[in-house]
């Protein structure tokens, strides 16, 4: 390891220039400079953001028609007391040299300290989560901001880092284990984040192969990537817990999950400053390893719903069509029907009644592939939508309709796309 000069404390005193905040922006873009306003503006944006907003029932009800459900032998297991062993498999699991929460234990020394801890750690949250009550030092989280871009004085263009405690992330984690042994019997095969045996390049490849296709073939269709605002900060609790039942999970493990989010609550940390604590009322917590599954369930309903009432595109069979394809909040719609647009905003106005969701249709875009046109009799919310032919970013890579390929690329071309979809419309 290297040791300390003037070289490597210039550095850190870079990095730490670059995180100082020195103003931001009140409600009406007046600058604050003074420490304290500073700490009011940030408590008062998360307050806001983390208040719950009133749902509607009715639209819950819609959302969960039909939804896929957890076989009984499942909801059994998923009910039973978690054990010493399934903590002691969390630990090992835990990724190590990160942050500590409040207490300042880090994995490293539960690790070293198991034997000692781990009886005494099962039996307080046995009797936490019996009782009801989150233990004191799992109910608060440090959310630390990280400057993403733009002008770093308003707070949206802040990303919070929430820091959690080690022993709440224990048991999350164990958690979070048996949950993903489930979650590829209720979560559609086209949303592939958290499911276990599911990747990233399912998605990519697919539409890869789709564009492919369609400048080979001459189709038709577009392609919608809807952006989801503040996707994981917005989930409400109370829809949440909802549709855990509604896809059948039983109330002890319900419970958990309850207990997890019970007076939960969140300090602002802004240049080494916390502010007052802030109630977490809605949102799925950074940083818990339990936010990622628990997102794929909440907006599983709403990608049914998109599936049960858009057209998608229809290839060879009826039966076997493409609808979408979703990675967490990042959602992209296969349109050839120009009417499955106003289908999208009327699904999505029923997914916002319902849990708090918000589209940015301003930052929501569209690819057109082959001779596909927008039309212009669309809802107001969709004509703010950026059409273009040029490439659609989506999980982070560039898709192009027009871009040339070499024909040895056109080679079954047809049958891995069919191959995909066939594996896809397993639920549709």
């Amino acid at each position: 390891m290297d040791c300390g000069s003037r070289f490597f404390y210039a550095l850190e005193k870079m990095r730490g220039a670059k995180k100082h905040v020195t103003c931001l922006l009140a409600e009406d873009g007046t600058p604050l400079t003074d420490p304290e306003a500073m700490c009011g503006r940030a408590r008062d944006f998360y307050t806001r953001l983390f208040s719950p907003d009133p749902t509607d029932p009715d639209a819950c009800e819609v959302l969960w028609e039909e939804l896929p459900t957890v076989s009984v032998g499942d909801r059994d297991r998923l009910e039973l007391p978690l054990t010493l062993a399934e903590f002691s498999e969390a630990l090992r699991r835990m990724p190590t040299n990160k942050s500590p929460g409040m207490d300042g234990l880090t994995v490293e020394f539960y690790r070293a300290f198991w034997d000692i801890l781990g009886p005494d750690l099962v039996t307080v949250w046995a009797e936490s989560l019996q009782s009801g009550v989150l233990p004191l030092s799992c109910r608060r989280a440090v959310l630390a901001l990280l400057p993403k871009k733009g002008d770093l004085r308003d707070l949206r263009n802040w990303r919070p880092v929430s820091l959690l405690s080690t022993d709440y992330k224990i048991v999350a984690k164990a958690i979070s284990l048996r949950l993903g042994f489930v979650m590829a019997d209720v979560v559609h095969p086209d949303q592939t984040y958290t499911v276990p045996g599911r990747s990233i390049f399912d998605n990519l490849f697919l539409v890869r192969d789709l564009l492919e296709l369609g400048r080979r073939d001459g189709l038709s269709f577009a392609l919608l990537s809807l952006d989801q605002e503040k996707a994981f900060d917005r989930v409400d609790h109370g829809y949440l817990l909802s549709t855990l039942q509604a896809f059948g999970f039983g109330p002890q493990f319900v419970s958990f999950l309850r207990v997890l989010y019970a007076s939960a609550e969140c300090l602002v940390r802004l240049n080494w400053t916390l502010t007052e604590p802030v109630s977490f009322g809605r949102g799925v917590r950074q940083g818990c390893p339990l936010s990622g599954q628990l997102y794929a369930l909440v907006i599983e309903p709403f990608l049914c719903l998109l599936r049960r009432r858009m057209t998608g595109l229809v290839l060879r069979e009826p039966e076997l069509r493409l609808v979408l394809s979703a990675y967490a909040d990042d959602v992209l719609l296969v349109v050839q029907d120009p009417g499955d647009l106003a289908r999208v905003e009327a699904c999505q106005a029923i997914y916002s009644a319902a849990s708090s969701a918000r589209v940015n249709w301003v930052k929501s875009s569209g690819l057109a592939v082959g001779d596909w046109r927008q039309v212009s009799s669309l809802p107001p919310a969709l004509q703010t939508i950026r059409w273009s032919a040029g490439p659609l970013l989506y999980l982070g890579i560039y898709l192009s309709a027009t871009h040339p390929s070499p024909p040895e690329n056109w080679q079954n071309l047809e049958g891995r796309v069919i191959e995909r979809l066939r594996k896809w419309t397993r639920l549709l």
